[in-house]
């Protein structure tokens, strides 16, 4: 279990499944839905085992290994990121042009409270790539929801606003 207290230096790690974090979603959240219309920049199946940086305005929110067979998507800003194949296929599907777009789904989403760089452990995490996901004091925090609207183990951070608005749309 990882230590959530800060160390000099370091971004704060945040427990993105605790029970105050959780009611701090419902209470302030605000609800999302993807957009599904528009295509992601890009996404190709690694080919050989490589290393993905996740840069988002010159801060390395992430970095995951990428195996034979995983697929490295490139987002709005140009940033690139790992899925596994069965992440991808989960996230992704591809139009008749063979353009991705984005499957929908629906999530909550809260700026930063802390007003600090934080560090979460991402859903992705595992031995392999153990390293904590980050995000500046400008970042948001996403739980995905359920079809019935209940908190997955999908938790993670978009990097600023402009990629929160390219990628989703706000429920009013």
């Amino acid at each position: 279990m990882p230590s959530f207290e800060k160390t000099p230096g370091e971004p704060k790690l945040t427990d993105l499944f605790s029970e105050e974090m959780e009611e701090r979603m419902r209470a302030e959240g605000h609800l999302f839905s993807r957009r599904t219309s528009v295509p992601i920049a890009g996404a190709r199946q690694v080919e050989a085992e490589e290393t993905v940086e996740t840069i988002v305005k010159e801060f390395k929110e992430d970095t995951r290994l990428a195996k034979v067979g995983d697929w490295v998507v490139t987002g709005s800003t140009g940033e690139q990121f790992k899925n596994t194949d069965a992440e991808f296929h989960e996230n992704y599907e591809q139009d008749e042009s063979g353009q991705w777009l984005p499957k929908e789904k629906s999530v909550l989403v809260l700026p930063n409270p802390t007003g600090e760089p934080i560090a979460i452990i991402p859903p992705w995490a595992n031995e392999e790539n153990p390293g904590p996901q980050r995000g500046d004091e400008h970042c948001f925090i996403v739980f995905v929801l359920s079809p019935q609207g209940d908190f997955t183990d999908n938790r993670y951070l978009i990097a600023n606003e402009d990629i929160l608005h390219t990628n989703y749309t706000e429920v009013v």
